[in-house]
């Protein structure tokens, strides 16, 4: 088991953003402004003040606009871009693969929608397993997306990808909502999610979400994976208008004098 904090973190910013139309018509999902500052540059400002100075950016859907407010002002100290052509018709796991050299330390991985606390991604570092995943409680069971059941101890005992409706049907447990955040230590990458991932290479492959690869290679590995329990923290994946709203709400300037970057 690695016990160090992750070096960099991998950020999958390449969808069409479809469920936040009009807005997403002419921008992609990443820039979109939460209270003045767009998301990315959020993200990426809680990251640095936690210490992660390089950021991989997959990128997509209207890339050059990403890129130039990145190079206009960027929180970390080194970034780099990977292009993939795959958004229109693959999911985010083509993403991931994409960035596939990068996958050789320890790593945050989260989507390009997300903003959070700084505490979520500081008490993420602080935990020591080989994979580490922000969990809030699950409050609607028409939840969809990747949730984990956690021992007592907040160990990880089920990591499962549902859509929406499917929750009914699981067994019975202590299950969670990831944050669409995990850290992965590099000997879990590279030893186990490199070798999963590779089904991606394939064209008839890339419809499942990088999260049921990640699944898929702690089930095999046994590799020790841990819950980290942030539902007193903020934090929001802005997936439609009305999370947009939410968002402005949550993360207002107003709370946070000096966020504007």
């Amino acid at each position: 088991m690695n016990n160090a904090v992750a070096d960099q973190v991998i950020i999958l910013a390449a969808g069409l953003g479809s469920r936040l139309m009009p807005v997403t018509a002419e921008m992609p999902k990443a820039i979109v402004p939460v209270a003045g500052v767009p998301i990315i540059q959020r993200s990426l400002a809680t990251l640095a003040r936690c210490g992660l100075k390089r950021a991989i950016i997959v990128v997509g859907y209207r890339a050059e606009q990403i890129k130039e407010t990145l190079t206009k002002c960027s929180p970390v100290e080194e970034v780099h871009f990977i292009q993939t052509d795959c958004y229109r018709s693959k999911n985010n796991s083509t993403s991931l693969w994409a960035a596939r050299e990068f996958l050789n330390c320890n790593t945050l991985i989260m989507d390009g929608d997300v903003i959070c606390d700084d505490q979520i991604i500081k008490r993420t570092q602080a935990e020591h397993a080989d994979c580490v995943i922000p969990v809030d409680h699950i409050f609607d069971h028409s939840t969809s997306g990747a949730i984990v059941r956690l021992a007592d101890d907040l160990g990880v005992k089920d990591f499962q990808v549902i859509a929406k409706g499917d929750f009914g049907e699981l067994s019975p447990g202590n299950w969670w909502k990831t944050l669409s955040i995990y850290k992965l230590s590099a000997s879990f990458c590279q030893e186990h999610l490199l070798f999963s991932l590779r089904e991606c290479a394939s064209p008839q492959a890339g419809e499942a979400f990088y999260e049921e690869y990640i699944a898929r290679s702690l089930t095999s590995s046994g590799m020790r994976s841990r819950g980290v329990n942030c539902s007193r923290l903020r934090w929001i994946e802005i997936d439609t208008l009305a999370d947009l709203a939410a968002a402005e709400q949550l993360f207002a300037e107003s709370e946070h004098p000096g966020s504007r970057l």
